[in-house]
């Protein structure tokens, strides 16, 4: 299959208006993904992650967050930012669709699972609403949803948590969409749903070409499922690199540092590493690198200016100065 760039992101900038002043939730962030590619996106809570997943599909400014001007979000080669709603209630579920970290409010409580699922799948696939009934029963029974037709007639408050996550993933999969955005898709799922709901998305993945962003905390997870991997810290992307240079030879101190807070089986530890420090208060004007506070390899540079993103030579990006020498050459500033 043609492995084409189906969704390319420029300079994303999405800041908050708040009482402490500007808050620049998602500061720059750029990257492309191709058609057929699972892109691992992790970090710590507040990093920007699933900001980021809001404001390209066009739904932040309902939570208070506005898209800097300047910033770019194009889907198969159409310029979202700009896109009238209308057009946009069009991709979203077809084109490009999403899984949400909270079910519990991303259901409408008013409405049975019957009547959300069977109305989106009518939008967007033409089936009338047997067919379509047929199709959404046909969903939950494949991400494990027992007694499928019963859970059609229900409200989301008669299932528990694990159920209306798996109820929101079986919405964003059936209409087979090109990009699938899954924020932590598998929170309040045990582990053999987990795996089975993984197993569905590199099933989506390889029948249709699909591609999928993949946001998520457990670098098991993005171990077994991503290509690439994009670190973010403080609304940056930190580094960005093949799956395997990110595991094999980590580049950014902040890097190193998540993945040695990850317990390992083949070592005998009697405490877990933590990164030292907390995430700095981004209402207030940071002089030098955002992560100088908690990085043990800080150089003097570090406190003055802000490091721009490096290209190496193996195509891995990194944003620290300790690789300027090494740079192949700097990239999206």
């Amino acid at each position: 299959m043609e492995d084409k760039i189906v969704l390319k992101v420029d300079h994303l900038k999405t800041f908050f208006k708040t009482k402490s002043g500007t808050l620049p939730a998602v500061n720059g962030v750029s990257f492309t993904l191709r058609s057929g590619e699972i892109l691992g996106i992790v970090g710590e809570s507040g990093c920007g992650k699933s900001v980021m997943s809001m404001s390209i599909l066009k739904l932040i400014e309902k939570y208070g967050g506005k898209v800097q001007e300047g910033s770019s979000v194009e889907l198969n080669g159409r310029q979202v930012l700009n896109m009238p709603e209308r057009l946009m209630c069009d991709l979203r579920g077809k084109e490009i669709s999403m899984i949400s970290q909270d079910p519990m409010t991303s259901l409408n409580p008013v409405f049975t699972i019957e009547y959300q699922m069977v109305e989106m799948i009518r939008r967007h696939t033409g089936m009338n609403k047997k067919e379509a009934f047929a199709h959404a029963v046909e969903w939950l029974n494949k991400v494990g949803i027992p007694e499928a037709q019963k859970r059609m007639k229900e409200y989301p408050h008669q299932l528990s948590g694990g159920m209306c996550q798996r109820v929101l993933i079986a919405m964003a999969l059936s209409c087979d969409p090109q990009v699938l955005i899954a924020d932590e898709p598998t929170t309040a799922l045990d582990v053999t749903i987990q795996a089975q709901i993984l197993d569905l998305l590199r099933k989506l993945r390889d029948s249709m070409n699909g591609a999928i962003i993949l946001v998520t905390h457990d670098m098991g997870v993005v171990a077994g499922m991503a290509d690439n991997i994009m670190v973010m810290y403080a609304g940056k992307a930190v580094e960005y690199g093949t799956k395997q240079q990110i595991f094999k030879t980590p580049r950014h101190p902040y890097t190193q540092g998540l993945l040695a807070s990850v317990p390992r089986m083949d070592k005998q530890e009697d405490k877990l590493y933590a990164i030292p420090g907390n995430v700095p208060n981004l209402t207030q004007k940071i002089e030098g690198c955002i992560f100088r506070d908690r990085c043990n390899q800080c150089i003097e540079k570090c406190a003055v200016t802000p490091p721009p993103q490096y290209l190496l030579e193996n195509g891995e990006r990194v944003r620290c100065w300790l690789y300027e020498k090494e740079a192949k050459e700097v990239c999206d500033e």
